[in-house]
């Protein structure tokens, strides 16, 4: 992950979008079924 900071591009963007909307959906799915 660090590496990926150091070596900033498009690849570690959309890696980066696609966990953060991964993590969100997660949260969301949890809060739906409490």
């Amino acid at each position: 992950m660090f590496f990926c900071i150091l070596m900033w591009s498009h690849y570690c963007v959309s890696q980066l979008v696609i966990t953060l909307t991964s993590t969100f959906s997660l949260i969301i799915y949890s809060s739906a079924t409490l």
